[in-house]
């Protein structure tokens, strides 16, 4: 094997190790010409494995060494490789990436109890269990009907960096919806309820304010009432959401347009694990079903 078009002819498998290697070939020559294997090899080496742990980049050295089949290639990569300074798991700053309905009860109380004003955080937390939003993204949504006239909450996509945490780049849409036709009335109220909030907030300039309250008090109530477990935020809320939509059977393609990623495998690796979420609360036909007729309309 003598040049990385070798490597994407293997490629056909349509297997999350083949997609990985494609993203990163195409990454490599939209900054280079030289479309030698090892010149790839090394920018791999150089720029993808330092920016990941350990464990994620024993994961990425498999992807691509199923696709190479010439072992001195093979040996050049594992010497080459073996002396990177890998990002360090930062331990410190763990967030719970699960709640289960007994815990948000305990919090719910907890924080109204204390202060009515606080109301506004246990929605803020319901409501991100519910749609998997990220808190940013409350500032963009509304509720709309679709075609069929089922309930749907729209949101603009937003994230933190142009990256994902393995250094990869970000092509999303610039809107996604959740489906709400799972929820009961209840649910649906406090959604509404936190989107009327949060409007009132931006129209006032309070949202940043509100954000910090909302930041601290969840941080200082869990702590009180789980002082052995890591602390809830607003995060949390997402994690479930994505826990429960694969302990539910969605699909991973929609899993990933509901919770705003660009590939399959980040709710897979760093969001919410299918044994912490709840089986049944989403029907998988008609979410699927509306977000196939979403993709369709607002499709180039």
């Amino acid at each position: 094997m003598n040049y990385i078009d070798e490597l994407l002819a293997g490629c056909n498998d349509k297997s999350i190790h083949s997609d990985r290697v494609i993203r990163w070939a195409n990454r490599y020559l939209s900054l280079s010409n030289d479309r030698s294997i090892y010149a790839f090899c090394d920018w791999f080496i150089a720029e993808i494995l330092p920016k990941v742990t350990v464990k994620s980049a024993n994961n990425y050295k498999r992807s691509l060494l199923l696709h190479i089949t010439d072992q001195n290639l093979i040996n050049y990569i594992h010497v080459n490789a073996s002396d990177i300074a890998h990002k360090q798991k930062d331990k410190s700053k763990k967030k719970s990436k699960s709640i289960c309905w007994d815990q948000f009860l305990a919090v719910e109380e907890e924080l109204t109890h204390a202060q009515n004003s606080h109301f506004f955080i246990s929605d803020w937390l319901r409501s991100s269990i519910l749609t998997g939003l990220r808190p940013k993204e409350w500032c963009d949504a509304g509720i709309f009907h679709d075609l069929k006239g089922r309930l749907v909450l729209k949101t603009r996509n937003t994230i933190k960096a142009a990256t994902t945490h393995d250094g990869e780049e970000y092509e999303l849409a610039s809107h996604r919806i959740i489906p709400l036709m799972n929820y009961d009335v209840a649910d649906i109220e406090c959604i509404k309820r936190h989107l009327a909030y949060i409007k009132i907030s931006l129209l006032e300039g309070t949202y940043e304010q509100c954000y910090k309250i909302a930041r601290q008090r969840l941080y200082y109530v869990s702590k009180k009432l789980f002082p052995n477990e890591p602390p809830i935020n607003l995060y949390t809320g997402r994690h479930q959401f994505s826990a429960n939509l694969k302990k539910s059977g969605v699909s991973s393609e929609s899993i990933a347009l509901l919770m705003g990623h660009n590939d399959i495998t980040t709710a897979r690796h760093a969001y919410g694990a299918k044994r912490h979420g709840e089986m049944d609360v989403i029907d998988i036909e008609s979410t699927e079903e509306t977000i196939k007729l979403f993709q369709e309309l607002f499709a180039d």
